[in-house]
């Protein structure tokens, strides 16, 4: 896996599940082009992130999607794009993001199968 040196993270077309963990310089996460995520998505440790994108409609994740341990997120707007997430869509432990937000993205995902796990989130 690459690990970014930048504050910015791209990822880019078709990854086999990502991990992003302990990054404290990182202030945006950005997956470019991605269109297809075959695994799970963390994101995990993101004490500086204030933002996490996908540029590209549609994105499928076949897998769950988590987002924990980002202080600093006050958004999930950016994530959308999402068409599809075949597991469990789970966001804790960030305390300025609003609990509203993780209800937001749920209900943006035009094809949800898994559960939604929504708790230590402030804002």
């Amino acid at each position: 896996m690459w690990v970014p040196s930048t504050p910015t993270s791209q990822i880019w077309e078709q990854v086999h599940g990502i991990v992003l963990t302990g990054l404290p310089a990182a202030q945006r996460v950005r997956f470019g082009a991605l269109k297809d995520v075959f695994g799970d998505v963390q994101l995990s440790d993101l004490p500086a992130v204030t933002s996490v994108v996908m540029n590209t409609n549609n994105v499928d994740v076949m897998g769950a999607l988590s987002l924990t341990g980002a202080p600093s997120l006050t958004s999930l707007t950016g994530l959308h794009t999402i068409g599809r997430l075949t597991g469990d869509l789970s966001v804790t432990d960030n305390l300025t993001l609003p609990p509203a937000e993780v209800d937001d993205l749920a209900a943006a995902i035009e094809v949800h199968l898994g559960a939604v796990v929504n708790t230590g989130n402030g804002g």
